[in-house]
């Protein structure tokens, strides 16, 4: 199923297969969270690293996905590899592999202790919960990559995405794929740099305007 799952992300993807990309389940040794199914992890994780290596299944630095708690419904595990690769692109070529220190081992594991203890720590200044990792870039990734999986047959629902929506405080994911309109069409060919390098559509980009002014007037309006 994993390798499964990692070969959906590369097709969707396909920027990613220019270095290693994995798809694990989380290690027991790794701290739980309660707050979370899966995570994305852009540049790497030496205690990853360690147990992917120590399962003979390492073929160099790479980005990865890590599972958590696999949904029953196929659907939303897709749904759930959609929202992490949205995390990992623009690909970024990683360092060259080493092995690393006891130091980097013991901050790696600090930082993911923190990671897993601290919802709040995803959020923005202020307690946006669509922080800095979920706004309207993260968002237009991730409907671009669902667009190319319902291209490619598979069956994602927006609901089971997490992007948008009530939980980061924004409309739902569906209005604002349509926002977007036909651009995920015009530009499934492009690398996600390429498409960032471009301006939103002003109607995608406004409802995100509209959603964070918003928010933001609710939020002043329950504490006072």
């Amino acid at each position: 199923m994993l390798e499964t799952l990692r070969q959906f992300a590369l097709q969707i993807a396909p920027e990613l297969s220019a270095q290693p990309l994995y798809v694990v389940q989380q290690p027991a040794i790794y701290p739980q969270t309660t707050y979370a199914s899966a995570y994305a992890l852009k540049f790497g994780c030496p205690i990853i690293r360690q147990v992917v290596k120590e399962a003979g299944d390492w073929i160099g630095n790479g980005p990865a996905i890590v599972i958590i708690e696999e949904p029953a419904d196929s659907r939303d595990l897709l749904a759930t590899i959609v929202h992490e690769t949205a995390h990992l692109v623009p690909s970024k070529k990683l360092s060259e592999d080493r092995e690393p220190t006891a130091a980097e081992m013991v901050g790696a594991f600090r930082m993911a202790e923190r990671w897993a203890e601290t919802p709040e720590i995803h959020q923005g200044p202020s307690g946006e919960p669509w922080g800095g990792a979920h706004g309207i870039d993260f968002i237009r990734r991730a409907l671009h990559l669902h667009d190319r999986a319902l291209r490619h047959g598979h069956d994602v629902p927006f609901d089971s995405l997490g992007v948008a929506g009530h939980y980061y405080g924004l409309s739902w994911a569906g209005k604002y794929a349509r926002a977007l309109g036909d651009e995920p069409e015009r530009m499934r060919s492009l690398t996600f740099a390429e498409i960032e390098a471009t301006d939103p559509p002003q109607a995608f980009a406004r409802l995100f305007d509209e959603d964070v002014e918003r928010w933001r007037t609710e939020h002043q309006a329950t504490e006072d």
